[in-house]
């Protein structure tokens, strides 16, 4: 093997393992606080009175935009699908939901 193809090799595995794997750990580190960001994000909607329903629904969007990114890239990378609306995470399991939770409030 050249030098420069060994010299690719190590540039390649370094930062892979060095470099990658440090950042994809230090975010994977943060999902509880992203746990906890969702659930304050609940929290202030239920304590809120009057709310502007078009910074909510834009905050939503913009949410579900990156979070489909990210599903987006951890599918092809790990070679896996989800099958989100096959295992109930679909807009008819939502509605059900949704609806729950009316009912639940209004009693």
């Amino acid at each position: 093997m050249n030098s420069s193809m060994y010299e690719f090799k190590m540039i390649s595995k370094h930062r892979m393992y060095d470099q990658y794997l440090v950042k994809l750990r230090a975010c994977i580190k943060l999902l509880d606080e992203v746990e906890d960001a969702f659930s304050s994000f609940c929290s202030a909607l239920d304590n809120t009175g009057h709310i502007n329903m078009y910074d909510v629904y834009h905050v939503v969007e913009h949410t579900a935009y990156h979070l489909g990114q990210i599903i987006d890239r951890v599918q092809r990378l790990a070679g896996h699908r989800f099958q989100f609306v096959q295992t109930g995470l679909n807009e008819k399991a939502l509605r059900a939901i949704v609806q729950q939770s009316l009912l639940n409030t209004q009693a």
